[in-house]
């Protein structure tokens, strides 16, 4: 039900990882073009919102980053795939990335993404709606494989390629079975 939702009070993740991707890849077009000045404009930029999204996203206890609800002033401790997006983008510490690999695995395992074959869920609800459990969307299979594969850590990117594995095999099978291919 659309009716109570609050988007615009939620700060997510993968928006604000997205954000700093964007500002990275402005800075190095801007060095390709000579300029240098909008280069490290963009740098800057870049270097604040990873120390935002980190300072205000980042859970310790649950090893991942968590969207912010600004009306309950907390963050919601609810599995989404994008929980993990800043591995991709690479918005965190980078001289912490084993840390940051290890704790991520953890809290993928505690919410048993690796149960469902196929592939891993838009979350973990179930209400019945389409963006909800059981349902997989293929960029959050991609957003998930691509951040365990970035992480650097070899237990990550093996998990990487079997989830990548699992949803190919997922689709293939479905595909035989239909002789079609579905949204989700």
């Amino acid at each position: 039900n659309l009716t109570n939702i609050k988007a615009r009070y939620i700060v997510p993740v993968d928006l604000n990882a997205i954000i700093y991707k964007n500002a990275i890849l402005l800075a190095e077009f801007n060095e390709k073009l000579g300029n240098y000045k909008k280069a490290a404009l963009y740098r800057a930029k870049a270097d604040e919102w990873k120390e935002a999204v980190n300072a205000v996203l980042w859970h310790e206890e649950v090893g991942a980053w968590l969207d912010y609800d600004l009306i309950n002033d907390r963050k919601r401790d609810y599995f989404y795939p994008t929980n993990v997006l800043p591995l991709w983008t690479n918005c965190y510490d980078l001289t912490k990335r084993k840390d940051y690999a290890a704790k991520v695995l953890k809290y993928l395992e505690k919410n048993q993404i690796m149960i469902n074959l196929g592939g891993i869920p838009a979350t973990l609800e179930h209400s019945g709606e389409q963006w909800d459990y059981p349902n997989a969307w293929p960029p959050l299979q991609y957003f998930v494989i691509e951040s365990l594969d970035n992480s650097g850590d070899a237990w990550a990117q093996r998990l990487a390629f079997e989830l990548s594995e699992r949803w190919v095999r997922s689709n293939f099978k479905a595909f035989n079975a239909t002789n079609s291919m579905f949204e989700k």
